[in-house]
C-alpha cells in the first residue's frame, strides 16, 4: 500500500477537490481509524483531538494547537494499536498545521491519514469503497480552482463531517445548518483543545467568540 504508483494515484485524486475539503476529507478518514482500537484503548483524548479538528475547519481561531509527539515509551511505541493512534495524534497536528498556515502541501498529510487507515483496518471493511465514494463526491460538489497552488480558506465552501454520510444531500444551506449545530454542542469545557469564549476575549479575537462563525454567515 506504500507503493509510489498507488501514492501518485492517491495524491492526483486528493488534489482534484478544494484543500478545506481535503482537510475534511482527512478527518473523516482519522474517524475510521480511531473506530478500529474502539474496545482496546482509552479513546477520549484521540476524540477530544478529532473534534478539536472538525471545529478547526470551521474557525481556527476557536482552537488549541495540537501538538502530538511521539513517545519515548518503548513498549507504548510498539504496542500496534497505542502506536498507530500516537501516529494518528502526529498527522492531525500537522494536518492543522498545514491548513492554519493555507499550506498547499495539506493533501500529502491527507494521504498519510489514508494510508494509515488502509494499514489498520482489517480486511473487508467498506472503508475502500466509502473512500471512491468520497473522493468522487468531494471533486465533484468542491472541485480546485484553475490555480491548484493557491489556498485560500475564506474562498472555500467548508464541509460539513456529514458529508461523508450515506444519505447526506448537500447543500450550502444544509451545510450551514449542520456546522452551526455541531458548533452549539460542543462544550470548551470539556475538551482541552478548545479554547473558552473569555478567553477568545482577552486575546482580543475579532469574531463572535460565542461559537458564531462568519464563515457560516
Amino acid at each position: 500500500i506504500y507503493s509510489e504508483e498507488f501514492s501518485s494515484k492517491l495524491f492526483d485524486a486528493l488534489c482534484s477537490s478544494t484543500f478545506c475539503a481535503s482537510f475534511a476529507l482527512g478527518l473523516a478518514v482519522a474517524e475510521w481509524t480511531v473506530v478500529r482500537f474502539e474496545g482496546f484503548l482509552d479513546l477520549r483524548e484521540i476524540r477530544n483531538r478529532l473534534e478539536a479538528a472538525w471545529v478547526c475547519a470551521i474557525e481556527p481561531a476557536y482552537v488549541r494547537e495540537l501538538e502530538c509527539d511521539f513517545t519515548d515509551d518503548v513498549d507504548k511505541a510498539t504496542h500496534r494499536a497505542e502506536g498507530a493512534i500516537e501516529v494518528l495524534g502526529v498527522l492531525l497536528e500537522s494536518m492543522q498545521s498545514r491548513f492554519n498556515k493555507s499550506n498547499v502541501n495539506l493533501p500529502e498529510t491527507v494521504g498519510r491519514q489514508i494510508l494509515l487507515a488502509k494499514h489498520v483496518l482489517p480486511p473487508g471493511t467498506a472503508f475502500e469503497h466509502w473512500l471512491e465514494q468520497s473522493l468522487r463526491n468531494l471533486a465533484q460538489q468542491f472541485p480546485r480552482g484553475p490555480d491548484r497552488l493557491v489556498f485560500d480558506r475564506a474562498k472555500e465552501a467548508v464541509v460539513p463531517r456529514e458529508f461523508f454520510e450515506p444519505g447526506f444531500r448537500y447543500s450550502p444551506a444544509e451545510a450551514k445548518r449542520v456546522l452551526q449545530t455541531f458548533l452549539d454542542r460542543v462544550r470548551p469545557e470539556e475538551n482541552p483543545y478548545l479554547i473558552p469564549a473569555d478567553q477568545l476575549r482577552v486575546s482580543g479575537f475579532k469574531g463572535t467568540p460565542d461559537r458564531k462563525s462568519t464563515r457560516l454567515n
